[in-house]
């Protein structure tokens, strides 16, 4: 029987996973078991049944007794414990890997380079990272099927697997996009490694079809963390910026942002060049003659000499003009209006109009 605990004590210890915590009271619950069967053997005499009377007998019955019944019970909920940590284990990993390539996927990406990024840049390193997208996957899928176009992405994956670190991060961001977050990699290392990845996936050919397979590529944006802020979305973003230049320079290349940088500098230089054009600079305005002086383009303090807005005070702008003829025109519509004398059509109309008994008797 002690044989017996330990060898399932060390099937316990053999698992050596960290995450598994309960495995860990269960082994020491095995080994004291064991231990208790050896501590049974110098007394075996004095346990025989029928028990006689005897001080030591009296003493290890019972404690043996409640010992065999604490370990069952112990036992028992240790493996259930063990049993539930294992399937929660399993429900993440299922949620933070890729099903297909077996590489993180994009929320443990996103989690793990976050907490990696932070702890690099407090301890004053820097980090890269490669954008890495396949070229022309879909005609793949569409020319030899889906099933081959899911071995083009495991081959990827166990071809930059092969390349990276173990300290590197390689995770599945989109459906031909990868991401590799390298941790302590300058640009030129980082670039190396884009290179390396580049140049072996392009040589890579799946076993069945040889040479009539499909001959895949994959261009790569290269960012390091001087060339964006210190999230992670950040790096994304700026490795996705020299991502898409290497699509649009031919695909199959690796692109920085450094070279980016460059070839917006150098295109915006020939443009110049070419037009030949000077920047355009705001004219001022004309000279205004205004009661604070001569202006010469630039109003007076208080006034406004524009050429054409006019001053506030005696005005020779057309806003100034505008202005005197509203006001001119609200104090003549204030003005009272002279009361006429009725004229004799007006006296014959009104005395038609009105009533039988208020007319006058004719003469």
């Amino acid at each position: 029987m002690f044989v017996f605990t330990l060898l399932i004590a060390s099937e316990y210890w053999r698992a050596r996973n960290p995450e598994l915590m309960s495995r860990w009271p269960t082994i020491v619950i095995l080994v004291a078991y064991g231990v208790a069967f050896l501590a049974r053997i110098p007394i075996a005499e004095r346990l025989v049944l029928p028990v006689q009377p005897d001080p030591i007998a009296d003493l290890v019955v019972p404690v043996g007794a409640a010992a065999l019944v604490l370990h069952v019970f112990c036992l028992a909920f240790l493996v259930m414990a063990m049993a539930k940590e294992r399937l929660e284990l399993e429900h993440r990993r299922n949620a933070l890997v890729d099903p297909l390539t077996g590489v993180a996927n994009r929320r443990a990406f996103f989690e793990r380079g976050e907490r990696m990024l932070r702890r690099l840049l407090a301890e004053g390193g820097t980090a890269a990272l490669l954008m890495l997208d396949l070229d022309q996957f879909k005609r793949i899928n569409d020319t030899f099927g889906h099933q081959t176009g899911d071995r083009v992405l495991c081959a990827f994956c166990e071809t930059a697997v092969r390349v990276l670190r173990s300290t590197d991060l390689l995770g599945r961001t989109g459906g031909e996009e990868f991401a590799c977050l390298l941790p302590g990699a300058t640009l030129t290392e980082a670039f190396a490694v884009a290179e390396r990845i580049r140049t072996e996936f392009e040589r890579c050919r799946l076993a069945p079809l040889g040479a009539v397979g499909p001959a895949s590529t994959v261009s790569v944006g290269v960012a390091v963390t001087s060339d964006a802020a210190i999230d992670l979305a950040a790096l994304v973003a700026t490795a996705d910026k020299a991502l898409y230049r290497a699509k649009a320079n031919g695909r199959n290349r690796v692109e920085t942002v450094g070279a980016l940088m460059a070839g917006a500098l150098a295109a915006a230089g020939s443009e110049s060049a070419g037009t030949g054009a000077t920047p355009a600079v705001p004219a001022t305005a004309g000279p205004v003659a205004t009661p604070a002086g001569a202006a010469t383009g630039v109003a007076a303090p208080g006034v406004i000499a524009t050429g054409v807005a006019g001053t506030g005070v005696a005005g020779t702008g057309v806003a100034g003009t505008a202005t005197t003829a509203a006001e001119t025109g609200r104090r003549e519509a204030r003005r009272p209006t002279p009361e006429t004398a009725p004229t004799p059509a007006l006296v014959a109309r009104a005395a038609s109009l009105a009533p039988a008994h208020d007319r006058p008797e004719p003469g």
